[in-house]
């Protein structure tokens, strides 16, 4: 499985070597494409082939590129592989209300309480309240009490910032996110999903809404590595970017077994076609938070 997260950050030249990217820079590096995840292209000056767009593709590689705060604004994903394409599909376009709300009010919960977890491992304020919030989730998240959650967690986590100031924090939450939502969007594709049918966002304008619907309790593996090591400024330094891509070899709890977050995005991407087909929230697999340490692989 793919482990890498591959980050230019200088000029360089991308170009596809007997199944290997090949990083020509003073000098030449190569990097198994089986081993890679994701790429990130923060560097304006760097030029890659057709031929290596066409292999990232064929290997569900996701490629980054960003604007010029090196946010990522753009992901390339495949197009919806082989046989599973038409099959998850088809589960998506026959999806009922009833069981999109009842997955929705299970993804709402598991976000409260990942979010209730962080605050308790940061030892700060408000996670008892957040917990009973989270057993009040209905069908549908109906009384919207992921709204009211939010509130109470962004006010105890950050306090006197809110989501929209234009600050160091909210850089490095912004630039986490994108990084996370892209890998999200990443596994769905390579499941047969088709983004743009969402649980509950439902935006015509948005081409990732079920990746906006599962990422909701990945977002505060996020939240706890900014609020450990929040960034001096609000343009983010190379080593703050390479950290907040790290999130995606953080430990992630599922069930009883510990993965990488990256392997756990791949988890509840595949739980998500089981819990569809057998009509059962209970089969769809949600993160649970750790305290943040890098991943060991096996």
């Amino acid at each position: 499985m793919a482990f890498r997260s591959v980050i230019i950050t200088e000029p360089a030249i991308l170009k596809i070597n007997n199944n290997r990217l090949s990083i020509q820079k003073d000098e030449t590096v190569f990097i198994p494409l089986e081993d890679i995840a994701v790429i990130i292209i923060e560097e304006r000056q760097v030029t890659l082939s057709s031929a290596l767009l066409a292999a990232l593709a064929e290997n569900g590689i996701a490629l980054y590129v960003c604007d010029n705060y090196h946010l990522p604004n753009a992901v390339m994903l495949p197009f919806l592989p082989h046989s599973r394409q038409s099959g998850a599909a088809r589960l998506q376009v026959n999806l009922g209300v009833p069981l999109k709300k009842r997955l929705w009010q299970k993804i709402v919960k598991s976000k409260i309480n990942n979010q209730a977890l962080c605050l308790e491992y940061l030892g700060i304020k408000g996670a008892k309240r957040l917990k009973a919030l989270a057993q009040r989730v209905k069908s549908g998240d109906s009384e919207n009490v992921e709204s009211v959650a939010a509130a109470i967690y962004f006010e105890n986590l950050f306090p006197h910032k809110t989501r929209r100031d234009e600050d160091a924090v909210n850089s490095a939450l912004n630039y986490g996110y994108a990084i996370i939502r892209g890998a999200v969007a990443r596994a769905l594709v390579a499941h047969g999903f088709y983004p743009p049918l969402g649980l509950h966002h439902h935006s015509e304008l948005n081409e990732y809404n079920l990746a906006d619907d599962i990422i909701e309790p990945f977002r505060q593996f996020v939240d706890i590595w900014v609020a450990k090591y929040p960034p001096a400024e609000e343009k983010l330094s190379k080593l703050e970017r390479a950290a907040l891509v790290s999130i995606l070899h953080l430990d992630c709890k599922i069930g009883d077994q510990i993965y990488s977050l990256l392997t756990a995005v791949e988890i509840t991407a595949a739980s998500l076609i089981t819990a569809i087909k057998e009509r059962d929230t209970s089969k769809l697999k949600l993160p649970v938070l750790c305290i943040p340490k890098v991943h060991k692989y096996e």
